[in-house]
Formats: C-alpha cells, structure tokens, sequence
C-alpha cells in the first residue's frame, strides 16, 4: 500500500513538472487571452472553499435602455480547449461575443479544472454543476433552451458530459439525468482518447502536434481511470445512449464538417 502511495506520489510530481513546463512555454511563446465578457459569475463547486468561474456574454447588456424580452432567456454553456491541463480560459471570447451578439442566447464560458491538479472526473463535474446553477435559476435562465458548445477537448467535454448526462447509473458516477441539451456544437473535439495520438492526422492548414505532449496531457487528466470510458471518450458511448443525445448536434472538424439533427 505504501508502494502504491509512493508510486502515485511520483507519478504526479513527473506529470506537475512537464506541465508546468509546457504551461511556462505556452506562456512564451503566445500572448494570453484579453477577454472582455459583460460580467463574472463564481459558481459554487461540489468541492468544499472552491467556486467555478465563468465568464458571461448578455445580449441584454449590449441593448442597456431597451426593455428586456419577458421570460428567461436559452443559454449556450461553451468550454474552451486547453488540452486538459493549460490554463487559456478567455480564448473564446470572440465566438462567445458572437453568439450573445447575435442571438438571444447567454453565453457562459466556463473555466473548468485542469490536470494534473484536478483529474477526471473534475473537469466533468465542474460542467455539470454549472448545469445545475442553470437550471436552478429558471427566472433566468430557459431549462428547456440549454445548448453547449465546445473547442477540441472543451468539444470533447461537451460530447462526455452530453453522453454521460444519458449514461446509466452503472457506468457514471455522475448526478443522472436525461438529455438537458437541447443541441451540441463540438469543435475538432478528441473522440478517442485511447487511441495513440500519433495516429493522429494533422487538420487541414494545422501544425502539427507533438504526441509526445498529448500523451502527457491525457495521462496527466485519465489517471487510473479506463481511457474507453465513454466520458472520457465519447466514441465508446453505446448505441442506445446515442440516441439520447441532444437533437441538433453541429461537429466541425479540421477537413470535414457535418451536420447531425
């Protein structure tokens, strides 16, 4: 036992440095995202003294002086991509600014726990209790009108917590539920994260990624959990779950887009 605790200790201490590391480099190398939501929420987590935070884009902000629409308004919930485990929360201001400008919709970006602090199934639960904080306000928010939305693994979040939200209560550990999105917009998510990430190909006028990091990342996020798993990867999710996906499901890829409703 005490072995274990030993291995796991410095497994995680291997896992901290190269991320740290990439997370350093990354800093270098790119600018930081400068987003500009309407406003901040702090979401109570499931974890004690911790709060999520959210960036929200109000279409009613923009129109101050107009009267508001009566009811409560759809929401879009959007996860950026960070590979798991690099803090680029605000990244995806622009599309967010887009949504809320032109549509009706709330936009809430959320900043999820990454790895290797805060392993699967933390990213998972974070989503789902923004979910909750959504339909537990329905003067505010529609719960017949809740979207989710998501960039490369904020895609894969998005399909997991989609699928896992239609899961049986064998397979997820997760509050059940039965399809709370009304529609999916995923973004070149990872649907398989079992699979070696140098059988990956490179998306159309993309770089190429060094699979030595995404393995990495993934390590850092799976842990000892079965990478199979369908709220890891999606594309292990059964047919009759499937089918209990949102209705309206958007999935853009690096080559080829398609359109599933």
């Amino acid at each position: 036992m005490a072995m274990t605790s030993i291995f796991t200790s410095i497994r995680y201490l291997y896992l901290k440095v190269l991320i740290t590391f990439s997370r350093l480099l990354i800093n270098l190398l790119s600018s930081s995202p400068k987003p500009n939501p309407d406003y901040i929420l702090q979401i109570p987590s499931r974890q004690s003294n911790r709060t999520i935070k959210v960036h929200v884009y109000n279409p009613l902000a923009e129109n101050i002086g107009e009267a508001p629409s009566p009811g409560p308004a759809p929401v879009l919930i959007n996860l950026y991509g960070s590979g798991l485990t690099i803090p680029l929360h605000g990244l995806d201001d622009p599309f967010c600014r887009f949504v809320s400008k032109n549509t009706n919709y709330i936009v809430l970006d959320v900043e999820y726990s990454l790895a290797p602090e805060f392993p699967f199934p933390n990213a998972l639960n974070d989503v789902e209790d923004v979910l909750n904080y959504v339909e537990s306000h329905p003067d505010q928010y529609d719960s017949e009108k809740i979207s989710i939305s998501g960039f490369s693994s904020g895609g894969t979040l998005a399909l997991a917590i989609a699928a896992s939200a239609s899961a049986s209560a064998s397979t997820s550990t997760t509050h059940i539920r039965r399809a709370p999105f009304k529609s999916l917009i995923a973004f070149y998510p990872a649907t398989n994260l079992s699979q070696d990430p140098a059988l990956r190909k490179t998306p159309v006028g993309g770089k190429e990624r060094s699979p030595f990091w995404t393995r990495i990342f993934r390590k850092a996020y799976i842990g000892p959990y079965d990478s199979r798993d369908p709220r890891i990867s999606p594309a292990f999710v059964t047919d009759e779950d499937m089918a209990r996906l949102p209705q309206y499901m958007l999935f853009v890829t690096g080559g080829v887009g398609c359109f599933c409703g």
